[in-house]
């Protein structure tokens, strides 16, 4: 008796909320995977919808395999859980809402040889114009962090090796930053990773991030990363801001006020060689973990 061929590609779908365009993305999502030959499975995580999205889903139990979440835990926690119950050697996640192009994700595949992660990268105009200044920003932050430019952090349709997503399980959040860490620990590792220009369409229903939240969310998650990865790319820039402006400090009372302002000269020097040494600590002991 023949054993079942091995699982290549687990496509896990989270799901929350998304009566109106989940059937329709499952429907596509089985008729890309059928017609590329890929030897796939599919992995739908609702994350405790309670707007009859898990009626819908049970019309699709022959053909996906369905995991629910009691109640929502995030979008983060729903790709884990996908992780979890995936037998491919490689994961790829898209969104339930109709944005991605599915009929991309045999393109997407293809680049998988030269690569251990692979990204759908948006056009910048399907950003709404309110986002763009938060996305600059945190694109730019991104890139210092990773040293490497970044097309698009926090794509949702991206493939990734499944052995490299759980080494990393221990740091993945259980929001929408889920993509945001893989990626810039990706970068920071020094592993391939792959970027290729997708269409994105306008979404079905209301969006779950939330504009102010969310943006100083990952923020922090962004510094939280490169001091776990680099505490030098942090700390050095505060050692030089603190001296410049102790050093600024020192010339400009010595020239213009009748007293040396020693005591603020002297903190703001203490404080520079105090951000000096945690960052010269902290990226000892970041590469002795990971040597």
């Amino acid at each position: 008796m023949d054993s079942a061929p091995p699982v290549a590609l687990s496509l896990v779908i989270p799901v929350y909320n998304e009566k109106d365009a989940v059937a329709e993305t499952l429907v596509r999502a089985c008729s890309v995977i059928e017609q590329s030959g890929i030897s796939a499975e599919i992995i739908v995580v609702d994350d405790g919808s309670d707007d009859g999205t898990g009626d819908v889903l049970k019309n699709f139990g022959s053909s996906v395999q369905i995991v629910r979440h009691p109640v929502n835990r995030g979008y983060g926690a729903a790709i884990k859980t996908g992780l979890r119950h995936a037998q491919g050697e490689w994961i790829a996640i898209t969104d339930a809402d109709g944005t991605y192009p599915l009929e991309k994700l045999p393109e997407l595949w293809s680049l998988t040889q030269d690569a251990e992660m692979v990204v759908g990268t948006r056009p910048r105009s399907a950003q709404p114009m309110i986002r763009r200044p938060a996305k600059w920003f945190l694109a730019r932050l991104s890139e210092y962090v990773a040293r490497t430019r970044i097309p698009d952090m926090n794509s949702g349709f991206r493939l990734i090796r499944a052995d490299l997503l759980k080494r990393y399980l221990h740091m993945l959040p259980d929001g929408f930053s889920l993509t945001t860490t893989i990626t810039l620990a990706l970068h920071s590792d020094g592993f391939r990773v792959q970027y290729a220009p997708i269409q994105y369409h306008k979404r079905q229903g209301r969006s779950k991030i939330h504009p102010v939240r969310d943006p100083w969310n990952f923020t922090i998650l962004i510094l939280r990363i490169c001091l776990f990865f680099n505490p030098l790319r942090v700390f050095a820039p505060l050692f030089l801001f603190f001296f410049g402006l102790g050093t600024g400090v020192l010339v400009y009372s010595k020239v213009y006020t009748p007293q040396v302002m020693d005591v603020t000269v002297t903190v703001l020097y203490f404080v520079s060689i105090q951000m000096l040494v945690l960052g010269m600590l902290g990226d000892v002991i970041v590469r002795r973990n990971r040597g």
